[in-house]
């Protein structure tokens, strides 16, 4: 499944990245596709023509910070790694702008807002299966930032509870799609997995004797599908 995710990506990511929003403040100078892009030698010089310049990085606002980091050219590359975890430390050595982000007063309170937001009726229109790849990447993007203690940790009871709430809906309504199903569906509930965790009670909810659940819910280990309905039962239990 992560090799044909991996694969996909690669197809899709020109489009993504020439697709970016015109109202933002700053825009990636080299994109995945073209000629400029080719002549990027490795990682590394790719990784340094994605980079924020400072003097930019702190005047653009919170929500356009989120939406240009969850369309950084080498977000998905965190599905490379031995596990969705290892990947997204790496992304946090690598890229300034998420952790402009994370470090961001209104950070926890612009990405519930923006996740909120979000219309997933989007699939349903007359769009060509690109566009629809490309909105199913940024919302896997969203929610892995989610998933990050920077998030969970700052959440209060409430907004825990709600949060989840949330996610349930978005979950209900990514089940029809048919763009990753389940690689969206896995990238939903480790966030979930990751909020509940977060909370002072969640020794009620995990216990440290099922070691995949423990792999998925510490390391992102996204091996087996058949973590998502354990997930989505402690959820419910969570939220009653």
């Amino acid at each position: 499944m992560k090799k044909y995710f991996l694969i996909i990506i690669h197809l899709i990511l020109t489009i993504i990245c020439s697709s970016q929003n015109e109202n933002n403040i700053w825009e990636y100078p080299i994109k995945p596709g073209t000629e400029n892009w080719k002549l990027l030698k490795n990682n590394s010089e790719k990784i340094n023509a994605c980079k924020i310049p400072d003097a930019i990085l702190k005047s653009i606002q919170t929500k356009e910070l989120l939406s240009i980091c969850i369309s950084y050219p080498l977000f998905m590359d965190v599905m490379a790694f031995s596990s969705v975890q290892s990947g997204i430390d790496k992304l946090k050595i690598d890229f300034n702008g998420i952790n402009e982000l994370f470090n961001r007063h209104d950070f926890k309170d612009v990405t519930i807002r923006y996740y909120e937001d979000l219309d997933l009726s989007f699939f349903d229109s007359n769009l060509s299966i690109e566009d629809k790849w490309e909105f199913s990447f940024k919302v896997m993007a969203l929610e892995l930032i989610m998933s990050q203690n920077e998030f969970c940790l700052n959440l209060n009871n409430v907004e825990r509870k709600n949060l989840i709430k949330i996610l349930l809906n978005k979950y209900n309504a990514k089940t029809d799609k048919k763009v990753f199903d389940e690689i969206s569906k896995m990238t939903i509930c480790f966030a979930i997995g990751r909020i509940i965790k977060s909370d002072a009670n969640s020794v009620n909810y995990f216990t440290t004797t099922e070691v995949y659940e423990s792999d998925f819910i510490n390391f992102g280990s996204f091996r087996k599908v058949d973590i998502i309905p354990k997930i989505l039962f402690k959820a419910n239990k969570f939220i009653k």
